[in-house]
């Protein structure tokens, strides 16, 4: 008996005792696929979890200093600020600008912040031009009837 019939003997039990129980093997692979579908799924969601976090929390300090009065944000002085950075470790300390906006057609008393530097509209929008008080639209772009532009 020469190498390729042994392990065609191998293929044949293996492919038999496979038959014999199929219906048992069967929900075994199902079992299987779901195990490993169900773990892997954890762990993409779990690296996607960290990953969004990573980048939502970039730009974020490492510790929030802030004053509640009757369960609401209230100002801290500036003497408090130059306080905080005074102690050994502390390398920033920065105010931030918040307000509470209240919704009238919602009902809810929305906190909101405000970026340290407002953006630049002209980055956003290149082909906005204003000045204080004055605005031009783009060259092409038409006016509603009895519209007028201040004089540039």
């Amino acid at each position: 008996m020469n190498w390729i019939d042994k392990q065609r003997n191998i293929v044949d039990f293996a492919l038999s005792s496979l038959l014999r129980r199929w219906k048992k093997n069967l929900a075994l692979l199902c079992v299987y696929t779901f195990v490993v579908f169900i773990v892997a799924s954890v762990v993409f969601f779990a690296e996607a979890l960290k990953r969004e976090a990573c980048l939502v929390l970039e730009g974020a300090p490492d510790v929030v200093v802030q004053r509640l009065v009757a369960g609401r944000h209230d100002l801290i002085s500036r003497g408090h600020m130059e306080k905080l950075a005074r102690i050994t470790g502390v390398s920033d300390v920065k105010g931030r600008l918040w307000a509470y906006y209240f919704e009238p057609s919602v009902g809810p008393t929305i906190p909101w912040s405000s970026p340290r530097k407002p953006p630049d509209v002209r980055e956003r929008w290149p082909s906005v031009q204003a000045s204080p008080g004055r605005c031009r639209p783009e060259r092409g772009t038409s006016l509603p009837s009895g519209a007028t532009t201040a004089p540039m």
